[in-house]
């Protein structure tokens, strides 16, 4: 029974531990380090603003992050794709759609300026809304898209880590007492413009500096081509922020800022849920022919994923009072409700991903749209049906709930044509994830370490007597004679980069 679980940790590590490329690399390398500089600039502006303070911040990001979505609109991909498949022609794209991007740059914060003039918030909100879009147009001239189709990703990730080394530096040494709300939005600001400029430089000194073209006929044929694109974009807005935005209008910035402090860690674990699937994407497109392996890589990266991360999960729950006073200090304590029941969801967007990513190399994509705005629909409604009754909590159920119907429809529009034996696949993992949450929760330990690694030996002890005792699920965990990534083409890294675009942004 000892060696089970080595050998299936093995099988595992060998599927996602091939050749991985420098440009890979660079990219999770670079979006690391932003992502936990951002984290402690994050914590540290919660400590030092209070939750309304914090609240307020929330808001102007989520507001520009929608507003990042419509000056982008799917065209760094298309701009990617482009440029990777007719390098020579770099100047050519690059000045006809920083161009187009630049015309939505000034055209989303006209918007934004819009918007700012209808809401019925202070003043002082609505300054720090306006500073915030500022950095829109920095944004838009942004050639980092450039670099993902020419293999320069350390260009690109040097563009990231500098904005967000420059804004945690910024909230460090000027940010010391709550009420410094402008001061931050022009610290965000400062941190986009170095960066833009940072990768310009970079282009400048090969090609030049970029220059305004306008081809209507060019740019019109490439944002229709980018609209599907957008359209995904702007879905996963929804799903990231309309929660924490609502909350913030509905029921103010106590409230709002609680959830979102609860909120902000686990985004980043779906963001690098999100990351390892397209990441696989090359792989899982070229098992397409081949049902066996298709089920393979389904199985193990469903099935492995979920026997690591439960535990994960209730040992977050565990300490999660602990963590989240340790990190945002005693007034967010509060949030720690909210942040057992959004502990989950990552584990939801890995199901969900796991069968978006088959459905779209089986060639269904007609499903994609569907998929997205059910799952889009789903999260407006119940928020707009869970928070005004029960706040905070109402926006965590609304965001489980949305996804576990898009969960059910993806499982059913596979189920027949794939016949993936999902429920068997998880039924391991998740026997023993209940066995170590009861042990935990009802076992009567009162010192939480000594429960967690009791809980970790249950956990252990029923998924390598379930492994003996049913070895058919140990089958479904082969590994697939797929490299994951081998032979990975500069356009699936473009697919790779667009998630790292949106989860660094702040």
């Amino acid at each position: 029974m000892s060696k089970l679980i080595p050998q299936y940790f093995s099988k595992f590590t060998m599927f996602i531990s091939k050749t991985v490329l420098s440009n890979l690399f660079f990219l999770f390398a670079g979006q690391g380090v932003g992502t936990l500089l951002l984290f402690i600039a994050t914590a540290r502006m919660a400590k030092i603003l209070g939750p309304e303070g914090f609240s307020v911040v929330g808001f102007a990001e989520s507001i520009f992050a929608f507003f990042v979505c419509l000056t982008n609109f799917g065209l760094n991909i298309i701009g990617t794709r482009e440029v990777a498949k007719k390098p020579q022609e770099v100047c050519y794209y690059g000045d006809r759609i920083i161009t187009l991007k630049l015309i939505l740059g000034i055209l989303s914060y006209f918007a934004l300026f819009l918007f700012v003039l209808c809401l019925n918030k202070p003043h002082l909100i609505k300054y720090v809304i306006l500073l915030y879009g500022l950095s829109l147009l920095p944004a838009s001239i942004m050639p980092d898209w450039l670099f993902q189709g020419l293999d320069k990703m350390h260009y690109l990730s040097i563009g990231l880590v500098a904005r967000t080394l420059i804004f945690m530096l910024g909230i460090f040494s000027l940010i010391n007492k709550e009420g410094q709300l402008l001061q931050i939005a022009y610290i965000f600001f400062v941190s986009w413009m170095i960066s833009s400029a940072i990768t310009v430089f970079f282009y400048a000194r090969s090609y030049g500096l970029p220059k305004c073209k306008f081809d209507f006929l060019k740019q019109s044929e490439l944002f229709k081509k980018a609209v599907p694109i957008g359209y995904s974009l702007i879905v996963g807005w929804i799903i990231y922020y309309f929660d924490s935005l609502f909350l913030f209008l509905r029921k103010g910035e106590v409230i709002a800022s609680i959830f979102m402090a609860a909120q902000k860690p686990i985004l980043l674990i779906a963001s690098a849920i999100t990351l390892y699937f397209n990441a696989i994407f090359p792989a899982m497109s070229r098992a397409a022919h081949n049902l066996n392996e298709s089920r393979r890589i389904f199985s193990l990266t469903v099935g492995g994923i979920t026997a690591f991360f439960l535990p994960m999960i209730i040992a977050s729950m565990m300490f999660s009072e602990a963590f989240l006073g340790r990190v945002y200090g005693k007034q967010f304590l509060s949030s720690t409700l909210f942040f057992q029941f959004l502990i989950w969801w990552p584990w939801l967007t890995l199901l969900i991903g796991a069968y978006s990513r088959m459905i779209v190399c089986f060639n269904m994509e007609k499903y994609i749209f569907r998929i997205s705005t059910l799952t889009a629909t789903l999260h407006i409604s119940f928020n707009l049906f869970m928070i005004p009754r029960w706040g905070g909590l109402g926006a965590c159920i609304a965001k489980i709930s949305a996804d576990l119907v898009a969960l059910f429809y993806c499982h059913r529009i596979l189920s027949t044509s794939l016949k993936i034996p999902f429920f068997e696949i998880l039924s391991i993992p998740l026997i023993s994830g209940l066995g170590m949450l009861l042990f935990v929760y009802f076992g009567h330990i009162d010192e939480k370490l000594f429960a967690l690694l009791g809980g970790l030996g249950i956990y252990i002890i029923i998924f390598a007597t379930s492994i003996k005792l049913f070895p058919s699920w140990l089958s479904l965990m082969q590994r697939p004679r797929l490299r994951v990534f081998d032979k990975i083409k500069t356009e699936d890294v473009a697919v790779v980069m667009e998630d790292v675009y949106k989860s660094s942004t702040l």
